[in-house]
């Protein structure tokens, strides 16, 4: 069986050997004529600049080859190549528009001992679109957040604006011209030139379109921060005095330069006139800024005050006398006086008579009429306005002793 195997492939070896050299003779001795078909062989587009006259750009992802068919001896033809070839499409000799232009392609050079067969049938396809351009703004994609303590200021991004050219159907996605920053743990500002992304309106880049200019300047402030608590401001009144004060938010974030940060303790609302509001109303009051300082925080805040009224009131009240001396008597022209208090309505309202009283010192006063000068006693948290009698006139003489009949 072994024998057998062996016979038949040396059998088959034999014939293989006869096969190559009836080859090796027909092609180089008999040599016979033999037509093929030369696939892929490059076409060169010459006079794209004419494309400009029309506003027409070439679409991108095209490729413009040919299939040639050659006819020669078959020795020749086994040495052919696509780049034996030299074709070209000259786009200058036609009227060209918008869509898919058919461009019949030239043999410039070939091997010169074969023929093409279909030079008249060789084309090739082009598709053409609407050159475009337009403005569109530079948008920042900012990522992470600084370093604690830190705060971005608002982006100058020069120029804001950049202009993206090329075929209608790619410029019409294009919504802005993006820039990816990271500012992650960072301290210190940026002014650095990025180049820009054209993009469409979900964020996705657009290939195919150009960018002028491509590179913009960005520059981010980095301020210090810290927080700061609100004072209301409070006009002075004659008549309303505030007992308390709550104001929401207590606190804000400020930024700015560190040595100007540092100056501010507080932030201050615009002055508050009691007088148009009524106690215990809640008011919006806006902030009022420094120079040089930044806030987050654009709202008013709202600031509710508690505030007592001054009043008047008139009170009549005795008079009485005080050290006068032992065995004498007084006689006062006016016995009561007219005195005008002033203090804070819950004051006033809650004040007592008895609260209240005057009277006239008569101390090493003897026989006798006199002026003697009223003294008003009132509570501290009370203010005198005025009274009336400022001075009373007494006559002072020796007290009568009632005498009683013995019977």
């Amino acid at each position: 069986m072994d024998k057998k195997r062996r016979k038949d492939f040396i059998i088959k070896i034999c014939c293989l050997i006869v096969a190559f050299g009836l080859w090796l003779y027909i092609s180089n001795i008999e040599n016979p004529i033999k037509t093929t078909v030369i696939r892929n062989v490059q076409v060169n587009i010459v006079n794209k600049d004419v494309l400009s006259q029309y506003d027409l750009v070439q679409l991108p992802k095209q490729s413009y080859t040919v299939n040639v068919t050659v006819k020669g001896a078959t020795s020749e033809i086994y040495a052919i190549k696509p780049s034996s070839f030299k074709l070209e499409a000259d786009i200058s000799n036609y009227a060209l528009k918008k869509g898919t232009m058919k461009i019949p392609v030239e043999v410039k050079s070939s091997p010169g001992n074969v023929s093409i067969i279909n030079p008249e049938s060789l084309w090739v396809k082009m598709e053409l679109d609407n050159f475009s351009q337009k403005k569109v703004p530079v948008k920042l994609n900012i990522k992470g957040e600084a370093k604690a303590g830190f705060k971005t200021a608002e982006p100058l991004v020069t120029p804001d604006t950049v202009t993206v050219s090329g075929a209608e159907q790619y410029v019409n996605y294009v919504n802005a011209a993006s820039i990816d920053i990271d500012l992650t743990n960072e301290e210190k500002n940026i002014d650095e030139t990025f180049k820009v992304i054209p993009v469409d309106i979900s964020g996705s880049k657009v290939d195919y379109v150009s960018v002028e200019p491509y590179q913009v300047k960005v520059q981010i402030p980095l301020d210090k921060t810290k927080y700061v608590p609100i004072e209301a401001s409070i006009k002075p009144s004659k008549d309303k005095f505030f007992t308390s004060v709550s104001i929401i938010p207590e606190s804000i974030s400020i930024s700015g330069d560190a040595y100007k940060l540092k100056k501010v303790e507080k932030i201050f609302t615009e002055d508050i006139d009691l007088n148009s509001f009524n106690s215990g109303d809640t008011v919006e009051v806006p902030l009022k800024i420094p120079e040089g300082i930044k806030t987050s925080y654009s709202g008013k805040v709202k600031v509710k005050i508690t505030y007592n009224t001054v009043i008047q009131k008139n009170i009549a009240l005795d008079v009485k006398t005080k050290n006068l001396k032992e065995g004498l008597e007084a006689v006062l022209n006016d016995k009561e006086i007219s005195v005008v208090i002033s203090g804070t309505d819950d004051k006033i309202k809650a004040l007592k008579n008895t609260d209240l009283s005057c009277y006239v010192d008569l101390n090493s006063l003897g026989e006798g009429t006199y002026n003697v000068p009223v003294k008003v006693v009132i509570p501290d948290d009370i203010n005198e306005v005025s009274y009336s009698p400022q001075t009373i006139k007494v006559t002072i003489k020796k007290k009568e002793v009632s005498k009683t009949n013995d019977n």
